[in-house]
């Protein structure tokens, strides 16, 4: 199983980001960018990414998860920056916004589902923790001053638990099976 630690958005949150890719696309199109857009079924925050794990860790893991999940409360993100990782100047992959805060709670929650899985999964990936939606994959970079045309968005999403999410890759993109839910259960930061 192919896993990784996700904050997922309701319907209200998803149909803002798909009207914010649908201005996107025609800006990309302008400039001749070519991309893949992500299915709005699809649309997350990954949190932590696990990797491979057999299923028998899945029990010994969940119930950790649920415990340190607990520990923190509601907390909202604000989704405004429109961006590439990598920036532009170094060939980018994928197209994306993210919080404007660029962490705050989430960070605090981040490094503690990342201690709790790293019990259990030693070859974690390290790399700071950028909360973003991967709105499209860069299948052909186009025009570099389309990042000045794109008009950032504002989305305020608040997050009430933390899903196990299974990654099956498929050649038409992956599919996304939600495994469990986390709820968190301290005290609300919205």
């Amino acid at each position: 199983m192919r896993l990784f630690l996700a904050l997922d958005f309701d319907e209200a949150a998803r149909t803002a980001l798909t009207l914010y890719v649908g201005e996107a696309e025609k800006i990309l199109e302008d400039f001749r960018w070519k991309v893949r857009w992500t299915p709005p079924q699809n649309l997350h925050v990954t949190v932590v990414f696990l990797g491979e794990l057999a299923p028998p860790l899945l029990p010994v893991l969940s119930a950790s998860l649920r415990t340190t999940a607990n520990s923190y409360g509601v907390f909202e993100l604000h989704f405004t920056l429109p961006g590439f990782f990598p920036p532009l100047r170094r060939r980018p992959r994928v197209f994306h916004v993210q919080d404007e805060e660029r962490g705050g709670s989430v960070q605090h929650m981040h490094s503690a589902l990342l201690s709790t899985c790293g019990r259990l999964v030693p070859a974690l990936d390290q790399k700071p923790f950028v909360p973003h939606v991967t709105l499209a994959r860069i299948l052909r970079e186009g025009g570099p001053q389309v990042l000045e045309q794109l008009a950032p968005c504002s989305i305020r999403v608040p997050f009430s638990h933390v899903v196990l999410m299974d990654s099956e890759l498929t050649p038409k993109g992956p599919l996304y099976h939600r495994l469990e839910h986390f709820p968190l259960g301290g005290p609300n930061e919205v």
